[in-house]
């Protein structure tokens, strides 16, 4: 009996030494570890922190915590979270001593005369900017993020707008997260542009957000979303959320469904179109209860544009364009504007010149108004227009090839093009939202696929090239 058994021991020796080993990481950890061993940029020791925000509970998955906004106070917020995925999203905390921006950490060489141009892109944060008043947040922290590249069902990345803020300091995303048919929420990602680097991401996690736009200077976020009821029916929902409390300090459920959001800088309203319907929608951020004001404009859908610094109204329809004081909203004047011209965009650079895109699908030319008098630009427009950081001129978006054309002002003539398929490094894609960056000097570009990159001129002043931020993540 002792030699069978002796002779067992000796026959499984050999498997249990090849059983045993060092334990791999699991799950968020060894994301987080991956990430750590191949930053480029920097050196940092990883590990998955809750962020701070407002008094809100966290939502926790696995060893990752992400905040989650309680503002709501409703006693759903009492249930268990839906499982979201926050795969996407890494925490790291900061090492002392190291750079705030991760692009000149680590590097030993002599940098190029290239890279030392590229580097003006980072810039430093002006005292009172909105990315000044969020840089404490979490300053103790490294956050990372990609967007999610869904397979499944309908694929690509699911990131419904973006959007600046009035001092240009930050740019607010939103992110789907969910399953495509049943509980959805929405991620918010605040990006300095400045540093370039996330200081807040909050999760949402029962609206599904499909519009934003600042609201000033005051830190906060206005948005349209819809939300699940009790017996399962879909409600549209305005919502003003709150980056430096991760909180939503207001909401209300909508009897219309809504199609454009925006708010006037100065003031602070924020105007809510209808879809299909000349009804413009104008609220107080601070209390959602009742609007202020509804006033109808010549047309259905406007596109809606301030000038004089707050004191006028621009209204944009299909055969008219309509200008009105905003402090009681009468009408001042109007202009004509091409019968088959249907405005997606406008951009008021100052009171004597409008310019107006239509969509993408429409395949039209922009129209210049300037002084009263009405002139084409463009070929094919992409329904999107962006101020310049460049003295009297902008940018359109074309439809050939996700084509962007600088115009110069008043001539209208051509006086650069973008093409950011064919810059290095080539990714797929046409821009879906364009935002001119002045103390940066560049375009950050988020194109379909879900890339976001810089564009900006080469140190001759020449030919522009790209500095690619983040691509999505495959789900």
């Amino acid at each position: 009996m002792r030699r069978t058994a002796s002779l067992f021991l000796a026959f499984l020796a050999p498997l249990l030494i090849c059983s045993c080993g060092k334990k791999q990481p699991s799950g968020e950890k060894a994301a987080v570890t991956k990430a750590a061993e191949t930053s480029p940029r920097t050196t940092v020791r990883a590990h998955s922190p809750a962020l701070p925000g407002a008094e809100n509970a966290d939502y926790q998955e696995g060893s990752l915590k992400v905040r989650v906004s309680a503002a709501d106070n409703r006693k759903e917020s009492a249930k268990e979270s839906p499982a979201f995925d926050h795969s996407n999203v890494v925490i790291l905390e900061r090492t002392k001593n190291m750079p705030e921006t991760a692009d000149t950490g680590g590097r030993k060489s002599p940098l190029k005369k290239s890279q030392i141009h590229r580097l003006k892109l980072w810039t430093a944060r002006p005292p009172g900017s909105l990315a000044a008043r969020l840089s404490s947040k979490n300053a103790d922290k490294i956050i990372q993020w990609h967007p999610k590249l869904v397979l499944s069902g309908t694929s690509g990345v699911r990131l419904p707008d973006a959007a600046v803020s009035p001092d240009k300091s930050l740019l607010a995303f939103v992110e789907t997260v969910g399953e495509e048919q049943g509980v959805c929420g929405s991620r918010i990602i605040a990006l300095d542009t400045h540093t370039w680097t996330i200081p807040v991401l909050y999760l949402l996690p029962e609206d599904r957000i499909h519009k934003l736009t600042f609201i000033g200077d005051t830190g906060k976020i206005a948005a349209l979303s819809t939300v699940k009821s009790e017996d399962g029916e879909t409600l549209n929902r305005l919502l003003v959320f709150d980056l430096q409390t991760g909180g939503t300090t207001a909401s209300c459920n909508l009897a219309y469904s809504p199609s454009r959001i925006t708010a006037d800088a100065v003031s602070g309203l924020v105007y809510v179109t209808e879809s299909q319907s000349p009804s413009v929608r104008i609220y107080n951020p601070e209390n959602l209860k009742k609007n202020l004001k509804t006033i109808r404009s010549a047309g259905i859908d406007p596109a809606i544009a301030f000038a004089d610094q707050g004191r006028t109204l621009v209204l944009a329809t299909a055969g008219l364009l309509e200008f009105r004081k905003t402090s009681d909203f009468r009408p001042l004047s109007s202009q004509a504007l091409p019968d088959n011209l249907i405005p997606q965009e406008i951009l008021v650079p100052d009171a004597s010149l409008c310019l107006i895109v239509p969509p993408k699908l429409a395949m039209g030319d922009g129209i210049c108004i300037l002084n009263g008098s009405v002139r084409r630009f463009g070929n094919n427009c992409g329904g999107i227009l962006a101020d310049s950081f460049e003295p009297d001129t902008f940018f359109a978006l074309m439809s050939r090839k996700g084509e962007i054309v600088q115009f110069a002002l008043p001539t209208l003539e051509k006086k650069s093009s973008i093409i950011p398929e064919d810059i290095t490094p080539k990714k797929p894609g046409d821009p879906v939202r364009i935002f001119s960056i002045p103390h940066a000097r560049c375009l950050a570009v988020l194109d379909s696929s879900g890339n976001f990159y810089l564009l900006y001129r080469d140190m001759n002043g020449r030919k522009w090239q790209k500095e690619l931020l983040f691509s999505p993540q495959k789900g």
